[in-house]
This record gives structure tokens, C-alpha cells and sequence, in this order.
């Protein structure tokens, strides 16, 4: 049987743990990280012959080393053999998760986009044209609503070939400026990490 690996990760209340539990039902693993007093959650379930085990990482506004939330969600990211992350975000205010969004992107690590909340968009006229976000992206992006099941069968299917969708490459262009000053810190980092990625966050 094969198995996954994959984080979910958003910003506090978009509905990270409704997702959880429309993807693997009630019988969710809450615990405290090794060495903190920060929950996270756990479940999994067999989709298609492929187990997939899912971690809800806490509620963060970006991936730093700032708060012990955002500590535990880079490690998770870095130090864990995962094979992608979900990015589930909030329609109404969208901007707030793009950045992190980016980051992961920087970073190289395959990823989808989850947006939620869409009704809620729609009826203060906010309307996300999700076929010209993928193209701008190059990632698959999912319109859900956890609470109905909106969307969380196509989400299941991206889930199963997330390992395609890396983006190796990617980045964020900077004016002249900034450019040349990642450029001169990327020559000094070390480390398994995208030299840019580490750049960018110094």
C-alpha cells in the first residue's frame, strides 16, 4: 500500500480542522508537540490502496521562527519527511494567506491551494477566478466548503499525485535592488533548505 504524508496549514479559523475531519472523519489524534504545550492533530485514512496520514499544524500567519506556532509548523515542514502540504485559506481575506502561500512555494515544496469559505466570498461579492489563480500559480486550486463536503473529492484527488505538484523553480521577483542583496546572501547559506527561500526570510 502506498502512503502520504501531508500537512494542512493555514491561518487561525479557515477552517483547518473542519477540513480534517471531512477528509478522515471523527476519529482525529489531538496532542501536544514533543516539547511544548502546542496542540496539533492527527488522522488518516485509505484512499484508492494509498493511506494517508494528515497533520493539522496550528494557525499561522507565515513560516518563521517568530512564535513557537509558526517554530512547530516550520519543522514540520523541513525536518519531517512530508511529501506536500495543503494551504487552506480563507476567500474573503485572501491576500492574508498568499504570503505564506509563497513561501511554501519558495521553498519548493509541492502544495495546493484550498480555498474556503466561498459562499461566504460570493455573498459580499468577492468572486475568485480559481482556472487564472492555477495558471499564475502553477498549482492546483480547490474551491471547498468542509461543512457540505464542497470540493473535498477533487481535493482527495490532487492529495493523490501531490508528489506532481512541486513547482521547481518558482520565485517571487523583486526589483533590482532587493534582487541583488538575495543574491549575495544566497552565497553564504548552507544547509538542506532552497538557498533563496533562506535569503528571502533573513
Amino acid at each position: 500500500m502506498k502512503k502520504l504524508k501531508v500537512l494542512l496549514i493555514g491561518q487561525p479559523n479557515v477552517g483547518k480542522s473542519s477540513l480534517l475531519n471531512a477528509l478522515v472523519g471523527p476519529k482525529v489524534l489531538v496532542s501536544n508537540y514533543p516539547g511544548t504545550t502546542v496542540e496539533i492533530t492527527k488522522g488518516d485514512r485509505i484512499f484508492k490502496n494509498t493511506k494517508v496520514d494528515f497533520v493539522d499544524t496550528p494557525g499561522i500567519y507565515s513560516i518563521s521562527d517568530r512564535s513557537e506556532e509558526e517554530k512547530i509548523t516550520e519543522k514540520a515542514l523541513f525536518e519531517q519527511k512530508i511529501d506536500g502540504a495543503v494551504v487552506i485559506a480563507d476567500v474573503t481575506s485572501l491576500e492574508r494567506s498568499l504570503y505564506m502561500l509563497l513561501q511554501i512555494l519558495e521553498a519548493q515544496i509541492p502544495v495546493i491551494l484550498a480555498l474556503n469559505f466561498v459562499e461566504d466570498g460570493e455573498k459580499k461579492g468577492i468572486k475568485i477566478d480559481c482556472e487564472k489563480l492555477k495558471k499564475i500559480l502553477g498549482i492546483s486550486v480547490v474551491p471547498i466548503n468542509p461543512l457540505t463536503k464542497r470540493g473535498v473529492t477533487r481535493l482527495v484527488k490532487e492529495i493523490l499525485s501531490i508528489k506532481q505538484a512541486a513547482r521547481p523553480g518558482f520565485r517571487t521577483n523583486y526589483d533590482d535592488d532587493i534582487e541583488k542583496a538575495i543574491d549575495r546572501v544566497s552565497g553564504r547559506v548552507k544547509g538542506k533548505l532552497p538557498k533563496r527561500f533562506v535569503a528571502i526570510r533573513i
